[in-house]
């Protein structure tokens, strides 16, 4: 593939990767307003947010599964006319919290046909330099799609209502579906790899102790990165009893710092920490020490709690990129790349239900400084996972 080839094909995963975080995201940014708006109770509205994570963890691995037996260039664009429908839905069945939470788990099933078609298609697609580079593009537009979301959601907020985000988006994914239908090329798993000897191995063949050490790591990684990025509006309003539109303003800050560490993990990772795992245990220690400081200044600064956040967040992100986008390529010989990544990223989703409704009860039991040495916790056992993981010989997994 030319340079030029390559580079367009990044970008258009990229954009579609976009487009998925801005369907899937939008919800738990506009939680605080539908709690004002609709008199419902955040802990009734975050069941959808941790019903998505359950339909999204889940669907990860079938999506893997399907990823390795079916066109990925199908799944992707199957997902984002599904998650354009269920955007459309929500601003409908309001304020039916159970009709909204069956909805966004629908949309949780939905997102996950993105992610591991999309590395399939690098994977199969691109050389490894290639597949390193567009992976900080592709990762980078989730990110922009995280920016684009809470500087929507106070926008719409403050000229229309929350209803409008959901039907942009929607309409945002309708527009991105048919572009990935005629411009993105048409890949087999398995192409690069010829006949794999372990071409039927299987879910149970590959999970392997190596495997539940990454799987562990980034449950409890994405229980952190999750939590922080649904809950940081909530708990700066709570903690400094700022507005809305601000507290959801003020996560437009995480987003940035979690480009920003893609772009300068992968840079580390390339010519520094060159073992993926190495590099995650170094970031998520980072990401507990600001854990810690967040435990401490939890109330009393609203600038330090905002900065600690947006350092935990560039930790996880920086973790995120090695576990979830360095790891399934190892597998690339045996055939399973998209089922490995599939059963990676259900792991992080498994964290993130559990971060979704349970943050919201210890967060209402205990008050939020709990919730920050829980997190404090999460990261130390992650890293803890990923360093143990790192003894093994990679080039043998």
């Amino acid at each position: 593939m030319t340079k030029k080839s390559y580079i367009k094909l990044a970008m258009l995963l990229s954009f579609a990767y976009f487009v998925s975080y801005l369907t899937r995201l939008n919800y738990g940014a506009l939680i605080l307003e539908m709690e004002k708006t609709l008199h419902i109770s955040n802990t009734l509205l975050s069941m959808a947010v941790s019903g998505s994570a359950v339909t999204y963890g889940f669907g990860q691995i079938v999506s893997g599964v399907l990823g390795d037996k079916f066109s990925p260039k199908k799944l992707i664009c199957g997902g984002l006319i599904t998650t354009a429908a269920m955007n459309f839905l929500i601003p409908v069945v309001a304020p039916n919290v159970y009709l909204m939470t069956a909805a966004w788990c629908v949309n949780g099933a939905a997102q996950a046909m993105m992610w591991p078609p999309i590395v399939v298609i690098m994977t199969e697609a691109l050389t490894a330099k290639e597949y390193n580079k567009s992976s900080i593009l592709v990762s980078c537009g989730g990110y922009l799609g995280n920016i684009a979301v809470y500087l929507l959601a106070p926008l719409m907020i403050r000229i229309s209502t929350w209803r409008t985000v959901f039907f942009i988006c929607g309409g945002c994914a309708v527009l991105m579906a048919f572009t990935v239908r005629f411009l993105c090329p048409d890949v087999k798993s398995g192409t690069k790899a010829g006949k794999p000897e372990n071409k039927k191995i299987g879910i149970k063949g590959f999970i392997t102790p190596f495997l539940v050490l990454v799987m562990l790591g980034v449950a409890f990684e994405g229980a952190l990165r999750e939590g922080i990025l649904t809950w940081m509006p909530t708990y700066i309003s709570q903690t400094y009893d700022l507005g809305s539109e601000i507290s959801i303003l003020s996560g437009v800050i995480l987003p940035v710092f979690s480009t920003a560490s893609v772009v300068l993990s992968m840079v580390i990772y390339e010519h520094f920490i060159k073992n993926p795992l190495h590099y995650a245990t170094l970031v998520l220690v980072i990401g507990a020490v600001f854990s810690g400081v967040l435990y401490a200044f939890t109330g009393k600064s609203a600038a330090i709690s905002v900065a600690s956040f947006a350092i935990i967040t560039a930790a996880m992100h920086g973790a995120s990129l090695m576990l979830t986008t360095m790891i399934p390529p190892l597998y690339l010989k045996k055939g399973n790349v998209s089922t490995v990544s599939g059963v990676i990223n259900a792991a992080t989703y498994v964290g993130s239900a559990l971060s979704g409704v349970g943050t919201a009860a210890l967060s209402s039991a205990f008050g939020w400084r709990a919730v920050t040495g829980v997190w404090v916790a999460f990261a130390l056992i992650s890293a803890a996972c990923c360093f143990i993981a790192s003894k093994y010989d990679l080039s043998d997994i």
